[in-house]
């Protein structure tokens, strides 16, 4: 608990697949080889507070659809 006050706020299930959603739109990502692009893309803009083994899993399932 003590721990995790000093920690950034990690996004929840709901904010991290909309910004999976809007990397994968904003990049034109159509199949799971451009995965590598959009965790590029989000280290470098949400490196602090998206859970990225989460973040993972989101992407390939909205590539896969």
């Amino acid at each position: 608990k003590i721990i995790e006050t000093f920690l950034p706020k990690q996004l929840g299930e709901e904010e991290t697949k909309k910004i999976c959603k809007e990397a994968i739109e904003s990049l034109n990502a159509s199949n799971i080889k451009d995965i590598g692009k959009i965790m590029g893309l989000l280290k470098k803009e949400y490196s602090d507070s998206i859970d990225f083994s989460k973040a993972n899993i989101i992407i390939k399932g909205l590539l896969n659809q």
